[in-house]
């Protein structure tokens, strides 16, 4: 239950009772995240239910949507998102690059980054709600948000990090061990078989573009940054949000 309470402080702006930190704690935070994602589904939900009723229009639901998104999660990965977009482009050197991600400011291509992600999400949920059924939307809203923190808990139980400090670290694979990593490989079949089960051939066409953007991320963030962290992490959730979406938009044209 603490670890429960301490996801749901740190990932979304939801008030929670104060947790005392602890390495008991600690290490099952990671797998409560597809929790916090089905908690955003579900307010998704809700609001396609509320904007349907009131006929506000495709782009209206599409922008409060997003509005949404950022409210719940205060943000927290779209600031990963750009931090590691300022890092990963300016070709320093991984002391420099590690240096620019925990820099509070943002830089060009940051910005430039985060513009061009608003868009593309803006344009991926308008043509799904143009071209896909009503309940097929429903059923994006909630198996999106689960299965793209289901990969960021995974990554975090298996990927290295880049130092041995910091959030990364104290919620890692490297520091709990076979336990974290084992439950993480458990909850991420049992989520992407859901998944499956639930899209058809859209959800296993998601599952492999999860699998290449896993790797994706293992191979730079290694080679540029010496191993993973939490900004890392936040632009690997926002990636694959947004990937996973056009993966299913892209599936109505076949």
């Amino acid at each position: 239950m603490q670890s429960f309470l301490i996801a749901f402080s740190m990932y979304t702006r939801l008030p929670m009772p104060r947790v005392d930190w602890n390495e008991k704690n600690e290490m099952p935070v990671m797998l409560f995240l597809p929790a916090v994602g089905a908690v955003l589904g579900l307010l998704s939900i809700g609001l396609l239910l509320v904007c349907r009723r009131l006929e506000t229009g495709e782009l209206p639901t599409a922008l409060l949507l997003v509005a949404l998104y950022i409210l719940y999660t205060g943000g927290i990965h779209l600031d990963g998102l750009v931090d590691t977009a300022d890092a990963r482009h300016s070709y320093l050197e991984k002391e420099d690059r590690q240096r620019i991600l925990k820099d509070p400011h943002i830089g060009a291509f940051g910005v430039i980054r985060l513009i061009l992600y608003l868009v593309l999400t803006v344009t991926m949920l308008l043509v799904g709600m143009n071209r896909l059924p009503q309940k097929e939307v429903l059923n994006l809203a909630m198996v999106i948000p689960v299965t793209a923190r289901m990969l960021a808990a995974i990554a975090v139980a298996w990927m290295p990090s880049a130092k041995k400090s910091g959030l990364y670290y104290t919620f890692s694979g490297e520091r709990h061990g076979l336990p974290l990593k084992a439950a993480a490989v458990v909850e991420a079949v049992l989520l992407g078989g859901w998944m499956v089960c639930v899209l058809g051939a859209v959800g296993m066409a998601v599952l492999l573009y999860y699998i290449a953007i896993y790797f994706f991320t293992r191979r730079f963030s290694i080679r540029d940054f010496g191993g993973m962290s939490g900004d890392i992490t936040g632009w690997l959730l926002c990636v694959a949000e947004l990937g996973a979406l056009a993966v299913c938009v892209g599936m109505t044209w076949f």
